[in-house]
């Protein structure tokens, strides 16, 4: 049962690099989105590309941040760049 909670659950997916100056802008929100607004229905994951390589070219990622929504295990949407506002606009739609 757990399972089947957890796959409804929206999930977000940010890759970013630590030197990069828009990803560390975003970062904040972030965090606060997590523990806030989005507790309870998102779940998000953070992706330094640097450090994975692999994965970062798994999904096609060519600018940072990248923000790859996924419901039930399947991409729903992608965001690149740093727009706080249409990002929240975003994951409130997406999160639905």
């Amino acid at each position: 049962m757990a399972k089947k909670k957890y796959n409804r659950i929206q999930k977000k997916r940010l890759f970013s690099i630590r030197w990069c100056g828009p990803c560390l802008r975003v970062a904040p929100k972030i965090e606060e989105w997590s523990g806030g607004d989005f507790k309870h229905n998102v779940v998000f994951l953070k992706c330094d590309v640097d450090q994975a390589e692999a994965v970062s070219q798994e999904y096609n990622i060519e600018a940072m941040p990248t923000f790859v929504f996924f419901k039930d295990g399947k991409e729903v949407h992608r965001i690149v760049g740093a727009n706080v506002d249409q990002l929240k606009a975003d994951i409130e739609s997406k999160s639905k």
